[in-house]
């Protein structure tokens, strides 16, 4: 069970640097991020959800106490945040073509399972990845459950394009990576460049009136480029959530 820290905005904290970051036993990277994404939520009405594993909740809420970070800042919360990306990821990589109706059978029992956010569909091209050329079928054809988002991967405007013409999208992810060696293999662009393309995606998301959640990966640590650095991590948070994200995570 993961458990869900929220940081609230504040305007009245200094920027974050990486070296101010205190370090606790066993946990060189995770508590700089945890430090530098609370930061990063400032100077905005949005909020970050930093989830953390139940068994290290006591732990970042000591390390939040150490970073001299207050209640009004960092928060417990007496909820879990759970989300279900995982329809997607593990789709994605199957190696043959899963059946329309077994996707959308899988996003509804996800739902059904107390889930609030379930992602059911990548505007992705079908080229690269064949297993989501289905995508407006399934958002079509799942049960829309009250008090359940089903967001779709965007990873540019082509699809966001796409995205327009099915009435049944709420909400969109956007997404971008917090090292330059998994972005470029990810999307084959810089996060200069990435930033650039998410932040067309989600100025035409929100003027139609879509809402716009944003993504990072590799906070902690990069398969290509090593350990990640926390400051970027802070960085591109800030990015997203200067584009309209309500959500960041």
């Amino acid at each position: 069970m993961w458990s869900s820290l929220q940081v609230a905005p504040r305007r009245d904290i200094r920027p974050f640097q990486a070296q101010e970051a205190p370090v606790l036993p066993g946990r060189k990277s995770v508590y700089p991020v945890l430090f530098s994404l609370s930061q990063a939520a400032s100077p905005h009405e949005s909020s970050l959800i930093v989830s953390t594993p139940k068994r290290s909740f006591d732990r970042a809420i000591a390390t939040a106490r150490a970073f001299s970070i207050t209640p009004s800042v960092f928060q417990e919360t007496c909820y879990f945040e759970l989300s279900g990306p995982s329809s997607l990821e593990s789709l994605s990589c199957a190696l043959c073509f899963v059946p329309t109706e077994q996707k959308i059978e899988l996003i509804n029992r996800l739902g059904r399972s107390g889930l609030k956010v379930v992602e059911c569909a990548s505007y992705v091209s079908p080229k690269w990845v064949p297993q989501m050329k289905d995508n407006d079928a399934v958002v079509n054809g799942i049960d829309h459950l009250p008090g359940v988002s089903y967001p779709v991967l965007v990873p540019n405007m082509a699809g966001m394009k796409n995205v327009l013409k099915n009435k049944n999208v709420k909400e969109i992810a956007v997404f971008a990576a917090a090292s330059e060696g998994f972005s470029k293999k990810n999307t084959n662009c810089s996060i200069e460049e990435s930033l650039k393309r998410l932040g067309e995606v989600a100025e035409e998301a929100i003027k139609n009136g879509i809402k716009v959640r944003g993504y990072t990966s590799v906070v902690i640590g990069c398969p290509y480029d090593g350990k990640t650095n926390p400051a970027k991590v802070a960085a591109l948070s800030e990015a997203l959530l200067s584009m309209g994200c309500y959500e960041g995570s």
